[in-house]
Order: C-alpha cells, then structure tokens, then sequence
C-alpha cells in the first residue's frame, strides 16, 4: 500500500517522499518508511532521497528515518545520505506527527536518534528493532 497512489504505482523514491509527508500525520509511517529503506539499500541513491527531503521539506524526518535504518542494517549508502542530511539539519524541535497533544512530556524524551534530528516521537528506538526483528523473522519462516 505504500507503494501506491490514486495516480498509479510510485517509484521507490516517491514513495519514501511520500511517506515523509504521511509520517507528519500518521505516526505508522514512522515504523515502516524506515523499515522500507533497510529491506531496499540497492535502491537507496542518497542524492535523489536528500533531494526529495528538500522537496519536501522534510529533511529532519529522512534523517531520522535513515539513522533508524542505519542502527537496524548499517551500510555506507545510509552514511553517505546522513552526511548529505546533517548539514541541512532543521535546528527547530517539533513533533513527528503534528498534533496538539502534548500530555506525558517523558515519553517524547526517549528517543535518542529523533531528538538527535530535533523531532519529538513517541516510539523508543528498541521498540522499531524488536518490531522489525519480528517482521525479519517471519519472512524467514514462509
């Protein structure tokens, strides 16, 4: 479903652009858009995706979202798109999924990766690895 818009079937590079956009208002994006980019490194090009950010004005959200890729598949690809991302870093801390609730302040404290791109999410970092350690483990059982 990701892969697929009312116009047709997105690339691969749209449809990483695309879920930036849709991280800002549905946070499932945050668990899979990330996941998407450690299952295709082939298909990574760092300057098309760092470019899609800047389209998109996103360029905080992909950094997050390739650190997490990163920690689950390190490969050079995602350190070569963090190189290009952190210098245009957004310097402004905001909420992953924009909303106005903002009750239980510590539990946006607990991911370190998303602060470090001056995002507030709900989710730990383990919580991605141990979800996507199980989704990793079930392809393997088929």
């Amino acid at each position: 479903p990701l892969t697929h818009s009312k116009d047709g079937t997105l690339s691969f590079d749209d449809t990483v652009s695309d879920s930036l956009l849709k991280a800002r208002v549905d946070g499932a994006y945050e668990t899979f858009a990330p996941y998407l980019l450690a299952r295709n490194t082939r298909k990574v090009n760092p300057l098309v995706l760092v470019a899609k950010a800047f389209e998109t004005n996103q360029v905080n959200t992909l950094g997050y979202f390739v650190e997490l890729a990163n920690k689950f598949k390190p490969n050079p690809v995602f350190e070569k798109t963090l190189e290009l991302l952190t210098v245009a870093k957004n310097p402004n801390h905001e909420f992953l999924v924009r909303n106005e609730k903002t009750s239980f302040p510590e539990l946006f404290e607990k991911n370190n990766l998303a602060l470090k791109w001056n995002l507030k999410v709900r989710g730990t970092v383990e919580d991605h690895m141990h979800r996507w350690e199980k989704w990793e483990q079930s392809q393997k059982n088929k």
